[in-house]
């Protein structure tokens, strides 16, 4: 068994070009967000997976024939972020709103602003590295942006396991004047 010896399975669904995740930290850590985050219920025969252990693993794999399936063009899966999505005075979400994920200026991620138990949620997921350099890699920075909203967090790239985060509004400055009054 590889029970407590990995954190994330991944799988590329070509047909509707979409990555899906069961991610172990997430049920057991965040439970609540399961159902948000992990989209791959069951492994199928003949389909390829990301495994990221935690340890080392020894797989035992009958292998027929040769593969058809080329990953050598193949993007490494993406970060997952998800959390809950706090309103404050300046930034009142709603569920709908739009989320978008970006490195070094691209948009390398978006879902939506989602209920979840009666909370704000949100999932995204933020594309790996392409052959150009464009999107994510271990430790680029993100930026989130909901709707017209930059968040204040601002995490680097991990596709080690989902990453629990919740997201503010980034604070606003403003200047503030005040007289001054000299005395003799």
């Amino acid at each position: 068994s590889i029970d407590g010896a990995y954190t994330s399975v991944y799988h590329y669904d070509a047909a509707t070009s979409t990555w899906l995740l069961y991610d172990a930290t997430v049920v057991n850590e965040q439970p609540a967000f399961a159902p948000l985050v992990n989209e791959l219920t069951n492994l199928e025969t003949n389909k390829g997976y990301w495994l990221y252990a935690t340890e080392a693993i020894t797989g035992y794999l009958g292998v027929a024939g040769a593969n058809g399936l080329d990953v050598a063009n193949q993007q490494f899966p993406p970060a997952t972020y998800y959390g809950y999505v706090l309103p404050q005075e300046d930034f009142q979400p709603t569920a709908g709103m739009s989320i978008s994920a970006w490195v070094n200026g691209v948009n390398c991620g978006q879902g939506k602003v989602e209920l979840l138990d009666g909370q704000l949620a949100y999932t995204v997921q933020i594309e790996s590295e392409d052959s150009s350099g464009r999107c994510g890699a271990l430790g680029k920075a993100i930026t989130f942006q909901i709707g017209e909203w930059t968040m204040a967090q601002q995490p680097s790239w991990d596709n080690a396991q989902a990453q629990f985060l919740t997201l503010t509004s980034a604070a606003v400055t403003q200047s503030l004047y005040l007289p001054f009054i000299v005395r003799p």
